[in-house]
């Protein structure tokens, strides 16, 4: 579903985005942007992992350079973590394109404890120059084959307008979000291969 720019931020004012109903106009949720100022802009993966390994209330936007980021690493431990009971942290994924490869770290995003969002202002995917047509902006490329992203019994996490993929020798057996806590999908594209499926809700809500 697209979002409506009611404002745009900038560093004097707040932004605001709106999610009406096409038929009614009703406004089914508001997302208040903070000033540009007050933003957190990252434009390689370690600063987006130290920005989130900081917790607290933020909004991080992505700004890699030509929006493409491969993260080609041999790192353990180096996943995307949040990891703060008192987080509240927003990822305006900004029309940027994220993929990891490693071999050793299970995850691409971890939520396990404090809230995420990762948001996109709408559901068109990212067209990449590259392939002429490309539709996932955050994949995870791993031999252990788990997951995109996993949520903890005291994590939260909220996907919108989110194209996600795993791809591995394993990739096939496991699921796109794994989650014991808090989940909440509003849109977008999850892609599993086989029988596998790719949202698996443990526990939680």
């Amino acid at each position: 579903e697209n979002w409506t720019g009611v404002n745009q931020a900038n560093a004097s004012k707040e932004g605001e985005y709106v999610k009406e109903c096409s038929t009614c106009s009703y406004v089914m949720e508001r997302i208040t942007v903070p000033k540009t100022g007050e933003q957190t802009v990252v434009t390689t993966y370690d600063e987006l992992r130290d920005a989130l390994a900081k917790g607290g209330k933020q909004w991080i936007t992505l700004d890699f350079p030509t929006k493409f980021c491969d993260q080609k690493d041999f790192n353990s431990k180096y996943t995307l973590r949040v990891d703060d009971p008192e987080a509240d942290i927003t990822i305006d994924l900004n029309n940027c394109f994220l993929n990891r490869t490693t071999s050793y770290d299970k995850y691409l995003f971890e939520v396990i404890q404090g809230s995420l969002r990762i948001w996109q202002k709408n559901g068109n995917g990212i067209d990449d120059e590259r392939t002429g047509s490309f539709t996932n902006n955050l994949t995870l490329y791993n031999a252990n084959g788990k997951s995109v992203f996993y949520v903890g019994e005291s994590g939260s996490l909220t996907l919108t307008n989110v194209y996600a993929l795993a791809v591995g020798e394993y990739a096939c057996s496991f699921p796109i979000v794994k989650s014991y806590g808090n989940l909440r999908i509003d849109s977008g594209i999850y892609k599993s291969f086989v029988a596998t499926p790719a949202v698996e809700v443990r526990s939680g809500n």
